[in-house]
């Protein structure tokens, strides 16, 4: 719903992505009108073909920025 209520929540680990996962940085957001379509978005990044989505728009920052 709400970004940087979202973030707050992560960072201060009421999360459980976060509390399994740690920290992280946020590089990649996209915003929609409509909830639907946000949710339906956010279920297929989480695919394996749209994590390769998400690779591919990110692909000089991951060059970048690797470790």
């Amino acid at each position: 719903n709400d970004l940087k209520r979202r973030i707050r929540e992560h960072k201060s680990k009421q999360s459980s992505f976060t509390s399994r996962n740690g920290e992280f940085e946020l590089i990649f957001y996209e915003a929609y009108v409509n909830e639907k379509d946000a949710r339906e978005a956010e279920i297929y990044f989480k695919t394996g073909h749209g994590r390769e989505v998400l690779r591919k728009k990110l692909k000089n920052y991951l060059i970048d920025n690797k470790e």
